[in-house]
């Protein structure tokens, strides 16, 4: 699993934002909103997805695995809430 943080250490005190690309990309698409969001005093978590980028495994299928991919990287890192920007593609 690859995370960018937008170059800032994580801060469970500010609000979280997971920028996730859509099929086919990788985290590089959100890489003005990591530093705009970083900026403005957010975690900024920015995903490959499995199977795009430097994330391993099988590509997601479905909506209903990508919500259990995103439940599974918030237990890993102990988050609660998270706010959620998807790139739309067709893979909706």
């Amino acid at each position: 699993m690859f995370v960018s943080t937008g170059g800032m250490d994580f801060d469970k005190e500010k609000p979280t934002i997971l920028l996730m690309h859509g099929s086919g990309l990788t985290h590089i698409v959100w890489s003005l909103h990591e530093q705009f969001y970083a900026s403005q005093g957010y975690n900024v978590l920015s995903v490959d997805l499995p199977g795009h980028g430097n994330s391993e495994g099988p590509s997601l299928k479905s909506i209903e695995e990508i919500s259990d991919w995103v439940k599974s990287l918030m237990l890993k890192i102990n988050i609660e809430k998270i706010i959620i920007k998807k790139f739309l593609s067709t893979f909706l």
